[in-house]
């Protein structure tokens, strides 16, 4: 699974891919550090990524569009990039249902609660 994270998210959560069914893509990786929500939502889109984000904008953006990437919205608060990827792998199960299972086009975005 590749999950493009937003520039709201550090870097250092790629450090973590070993250890997770996910490949994390930064934005900074892609060229588009700096760029706005919606250059970044057309990239996964085009690119096929989920986005991995705390920014409630692209939710707002997938309820304005009928063809959307798939969001992971975290709902955490500040937290270490330790405990975000906790979060993530405690997760693991509902995201890739999030991500392949049979409703996946239907349902655009998951919001992860601790």
């Amino acid at each position: 699974m590749k999950i493009l994270v937003d520039q709201n998210i550090s870097y250092k959560l790629k450090t973590f891919n070993q250890n997770t069914p996910f490949e994390f893509i930064h934005v900074s990786d892609v060229g588009l550090a700096g760029k706005s929500d919606l250059e970044i939502w057309n990239y996964s889109k085009i690119n096929n990524l989920v986005i991995l984000t705390f920014d409630n904008n692209f939710y707002n953006l997938s309820l304005l569009n009928q063809s959307h990437p798939k969001i992971l919205l975290l709902l955490i608060g500040n937290s270490s990039t330790k405990n975000l990827i906790n979060v993530l792998l405690k997760k693991e199960k509902d995201i890739l249902e999030f991500i392949t299972g049979s409703d996946h086009e239907k349902i655009y975005c998951l919001k992860i609660i601790q």
